[in-house]
């Protein structure tokens, strides 16, 4: 009797896989590719591409099957697969209605791998050849903003303050405004970065500045998270820590001011320190909110992994 429990328990894992691989066969496309949305919606990945590649293997709805892992793939932050899954809608269904979207989401996942000259391009090119709703077009104004931006191109910077101008009030593409706000808080610190820390008589203007930078940035990151995007708000969280940890650096590194005597010298030093480390301390407790609301969400990605390690480092930086 034991034994047989035993093998019924070891057989168990098989017979529930061919269970519902057989419940797939038997249910119409649309219903498995709802289903496939639905799950990555859930955040269950791995049942949301499995009901896309069963659809492509029972050849049916390829065009939208190959789009939706497309999609996964971008979620998953595997951007190369993501873009060659747009690029296959593309090219192999070119009279789908389905290439408007998968052109769109190709200038995205451009964007994210660092090709933000070429991912702006595209957009303007999708602006003029294709028919789209009001809502469509404040999307791509947004995603063009921010690949301009990434590509120097200050204008950008208008084009996306613009573009939130008109979405005021809405709750209408998340997605996109998160996106678009991370990239003027990109802006901020990039401009934050430049500011030189130097020991003279601008000295306090310049920390001024800088710090000015750094807190524009924390507010659009502050909207980002009232968006309720989970991926910029931590990628917010993370660059903002990581110029808090600059800014520390920056500080004691900074050479001493001339014309000090040994003792003043000696005071300076002590009060830089305590100074820094209450800029240190802000970094950390960045890292530290993004650690939290990773566990909260229960995120995936690797950048969770790197919040944890910036917030020990931040922590052993301590004086």
């Amino acid at each position: 009797m034991l034994a047989l429990l035993l093998t019924l328990l070891l057989t168990l894992p098989t017979a529930r896989a061919e269970t519902l691989e057989q419940s797939w066969s038997v249910l119409p496309p649309q219903e498995l590719l709802h289903q496939g949305i639905e799950r990555r919606l859930l955040g269950d990945r791995q049942g949301s591409r499995q009901r896309f590649e069963a659809l492509l293997e029972r050849d049916e709805l390829p065009a939208l099957a190959t789009y939706h892992l497309a999609v996964n793939d971008e979620i998953e932050e595997r951007y190369l697969e993501a873009l060659q899954g747009y690029e296959a809608v593309i090219a192999g269904w070119p009279s789908d209605p389905l290439v408007k979207d998968a052109r769109f989401r190709r200038a995205v996942v451009l964007e994210d791998l660092g090709l933000a000259k070429d991912a702006a391009r595209q957009v303007k090119q999708l602006e003029r050849s294709e028919d789209f709703d009001e809502a469509d077009r404040l999307a791509m104004a947004l995603v063009r903003g921010s690949a301009e931006l990434q590509a120097g191109k200050r204008r950008g910077g208008k084009r996306i303050e613009q573009a939130l101008a008109a979405l005021e009030g809405q709750e209408a593409l998340s997605w996109a405004r998160a996106r678009a706000r991370m990239a003027l808080a990109e802006e901020e610190l990039r401009q934050a970065a430049r500011v030189e820390i130097v020991n003279d008589k601008r000295a306090r203007k310049r920390l001024v500045e800088r710090v000015a930078r750094l807190e524009a940035a924390m507010a659009e990151v502050t909207q980002i998270a009232r968006l309720g995007e989970p991926e910029y708000a931590l990628n917010g969280l993370m660059a903002l820590g990581d110029a808090f940890m600059q800014l520390y650096d920056d500080l004691l590194a900074s050479a001493d001011p001339p014309g000090l005597s040994a003792e003043q010298l000696r005071i300076f030093r002590e009060e830089l320190v305590q100074s820094s480390d209450v800029v240190r301390v802000r970094a950390w407790r960045l890292y530290d909110e993004g650690v939290v609301l990773a566990a909260r969400v229960q995120w995936q990605g690797q950048v969770a992994q790197e919040l944890l390690e910036r917030r020990q480092a931040a922590a052993a930086a301590a004086p």
